[in-house]
């Protein structure tokens, strides 16, 4: 399946591995509840979206997505495990989109990313690497600070983060 512009593997009990899976301009992997490691593909894909249920990848290794050195839009939505979210260091990626992930979400310290959205993320604790993005979207999370942003922030929405008190980094 490597190659095809556009694939949708959409509850695929039966794949365990897609480490061949690198030259799928844009890939959606929604509750493929068999493969435990994302760390090896997505070399060269464009937009990358995955989707889990609750109750699945109990036995993830990784959401390693540091391989995906051509990504321009990551969608990652849901998920029981803790392990960290990965972000990879390309020069293209300038959309990320992180929706209920539990664990921790890794920015790297050199990105060109334009948009962020992390909602819903209950171990999400730190801006780290957020100064340089443009817009930034941050909701329901249980942060206590904004510090991380900064003045290359240029739109900031901050939505039900009850436990931030001091605005004044904004």
């Amino acid at each position: 399946l490597d190659g095809i512009h556009e694939l949708h593997l959409e509850y695929c009990g039966g794949i365990r591995n897609i480490s061949c899976l690198n030259h799928n301009y844009k890939i959606v992997i929604s509750d493929c509840d068999k493969i435990i490691d994302y760390s090896n593909c997505f070399r060269y894909s464009k937009i990358i979206d995955i989707s889990t249920n609750p109750g699945y990848q109990l036995t993830m290794k990784s959401y390693d997505l540091s391989s995906a050195l051509e990504a321009c839009e990551i969608y990652f939505w849901g998920g029981d495990f803790t392990n960290s979210l990965v972000l990879p260091q390309s020069s293209s990626l300038r959309c990320v989109h992180v929706n209920s992930h539990p664990g921790p979400v890794i920015l790297p310290s050199i990105h060109q990313i334009r948009e962020i959205t992390i909602a819903n993320c209950k171990s999400f604790k730190s801006l780290t690497n957020f100064d340089g993005i443009y817009s930034v979207k941050l909701c329901s999370l249980k942060i206590s600070t904004l510090e991380g942003l900064g003045s290359g922030n240029h739109v900031v929405e901050v939505d039900c983060c009850h436990l931030i008190e001091d605005f004044s980094l904004l």
